[in-house]
């Protein structure tokens, strides 16, 4: 039994690196500008034109930046919005408070008109 586990761990940590060592190849190859695909590196696509296409590494950093600027907006919006929303609410109150203000005013000097006469 405890050389069965022994096997098993070892098969697993060479497939595990094997599946890590594929991964690293793949994201490490180029294309350069007459359309060949190159290995990443200095000096990669040299003979070649340069490169066309970054690494995937690279593509990926822009999409997080984009996405993260996206959402930046999209949140000062939201801020701006709520903002706005909360102003026009304080100024309906407001306007509230200065009708019934006024209503008591009238009605004060009904009443007292009215007792007056």
């Amino acid at each position: 039994m405890k050389l069965f586990r022994t096997l098993f761990v070892a098969s697993s940590a060479l497939v595990l690196s094997a599946a890590s060592l594929s991964a690293q190849q793949a994201a490490a190859q180029v294309t350069c500008k007459d359309g060949s695909m190159s290995k990443g590196g200095r000096g990669a696509c040299s003979s070649h034109g340069g490169i066309a296409v970054a690494a995937k590494g690279d593509t990926k950093v822009d999409k997080t930046a984009a996405k993260a600027e996206t959402k930046i907006a999209n949140t000062a919006a939201k801020a701006d919005a709520k903002i706005e929303k909360t102003a026009d609410k304080a100024d309906a109150k407001m306007d509230k408070a200065d009708a019934k203000a006024t209503t008591k005013v009238a009605k004060h000097s009904k009443k007292k008109a009215k007792a007056k006469a």
